[in-house]
């Protein structure tokens, strides 16, 4: 009733041309998504300056209502080795414990599976032995990324995942070598907090979280919701 008849003014942070040519781009451009029509795509983009949700699509298809399910920050999915990046590398980095020179194990973790064998395996089936880190997060190897994550903690990666850049659907069960390394998780994880999760790469390591209206007014002309002095929290150096 308040939305819709209260008289708010809201000044909202998304940008329509933006907006409205990712709409066009992934309606008109079919040919680039899975020919399986039950394979749809979530799409979030923010300003890593400010936090701004410029732009937000949730579905391939067309929007026949409003406040329908979101795939861009409703649903939950796996991220797989996208966690690397803001989990067991961006704690390496933050805490000093790695640069983007060091040379991490290559190398089966012993007792990395339930039965104590080793493990994981990398992709191509292979080991180096040992591999600078950048190389390691350019081919997107597993065992490096494993060994870091034993090095700084699982616990470590999940308090800094949650308490840092606020990710919402991790659970205490997430707490293990697995899911906080290679992002195999109970629940898996939005879009979004995937999206404001990585920003800070773009930004000096300020986390931003996402806004997706600048202030609202009542209807006397009184600011009552304000996110325009948000600047952020330096969570890395």
């Amino acid at each position: 009733q308040l939305m819709y008849n209260g008289g708010l003014e809201i000044h909202c942070a998304m940008d329509y041309n933006l907006q409205t040519d990712m709409e066009r781009y992934f309606l008109t451009n079919t040919d680039m998504l899975p020919d399986d029509e039950d394979i749809d795509l979530g799409f979030f983009m923010m300003n890593p300056y400010n936090g701004q949700v410029m732009a937000t699509i949730g579905s391939r298809y067309e929007r026949d209502g409003v406040r329908l399910y979101s795939n861009s920050t409703d649903a939950s999915r796996q991220c797989g080795s996208s966690m690397k990046g803001v989990g067991p590398y961006a704690v390496g980095i933050g805490t000093g414990a790695i640069t983007f020179s060091t040379m991490l194990k290559d190398q089966p973790l012993p007792g990395y599976f339930d039965d104590g064998t080793p493990g994981p395996k990398n992709w191509n089936g292979k080991y180096s032995n040992y591999m600078c880190v950048d190389r390691a997060l350019e081919t997107s190897m597993n065992a490096p990324a494993v060994q870091l994550c034993d090095q700084v903690g699982p616990q470590t990666i999940y308090d800094w995942l949650t308490q840092s850049l606020h990710f919402s659907t991790l659970i205490d069960n997430d707490i293990a070598l697995a899911p906080m390394a290679l992002g195999g998780l109970s629940w898996g994880v939005t879009v979004a907090d995937m999206t404001a999760g990585y920003q800070l790469y773009a930004n000096g390591g300020v986390y931003h979280r996402p806004i997706t209206y600048w202030y609202v007014k009542d209807h006397d002309g009184n600011v009552i919701l304000d996110n325009r002095e948000d600047e952020g929290t330096q969570v890395m150096s």
